[in-house]
């Protein structure tokens, strides 16, 4: 779980463990090295604390990474190495009207390794699906 302090200035990754209903803290952070807390999200497989405001990614735990990012593109799931966003478009209107979504892969430089056609998913069991 995630817990912002704002009086205590810290941002904490929690841990419960069901079986002796014990919170422990994984994790602190000075409430400092984020921007703002805006769109900050807990990414749970790997674990990956991030936040996304307009173009501009930052991944705040565990390392530090700041991606500029183009249009309509949201990051959505960490596999490694590779940072997985969705990246929309839409064009025309009425009868005309088409959306269509792609899948863009990048390195945490930011460098496009793959551009997929669709969608991709984490399953439930931590396979990733490519679903076009």
């Amino acid at each position: 779980m995630l817990d912002v302090d704002f009086p205590n200035g810290a941002i904490r990754i929690v841990r419960f463990d069901c079986n002796d209903r014990q919170v422990s803290i994984y994790t602190e952070l000075p409430l400092s090295s984020v921007k703002d807390c805006y769109n900050l999200q807990l990414h749970i497989s790997p674990l990956t604390l991030s936040r996304q405001s307009g173009n501009e990614l930052d991944i705040v735990w565990p390392e530090k990474v700041s991606l500029s990012l183009e249009d309509h593109d949201s990051f959505f799931l960490r596999d490694g190495e590779k940072l997985f966003f969705n990246r929309w478009f839409e064009e025309g209107e009425g009868v005309d009207y088409k959306y269509w979504e792609e899948t863009i892969v990048r390195d945490l430089n930011g460098n496009v390794i793959e551009i997929l056609s669709g969608d991709v998913m984490q399953m439930p069991n931590g396979e990733i699906w490519h679903l076009e």
